[in-house]
């Protein structure tokens, strides 16, 4: 799958909220499939375990 057709597809499986209400659950269902889908096409972009946790972003120590 090429990048414009990936963003396509992530763009399709974004939740529209103009036209109905979602639950929360709906929101990270879509994220999920979303990252999964990510994963699966782009597995390059995909984050490693790291044995330095303290390097990744958003962590407090």
């Amino acid at each position: 799958m090429r990048n414009y057709e990936l963003l396509m597809a992530i763009y399709d499986r974004c939740p529209d909220s103009n036209k109905r209400e979602y639950t929360v659950d709906q929101y990270f269902d879509r994220c999920l499939d979303i990252r999964q889908m990510i994963e699966t096409h782009r597995p390059e972009l995909v984050k490693g375990d790291s044995e330095y946790p303290q390097q990744e972003v958003g962590i407090d120590y």
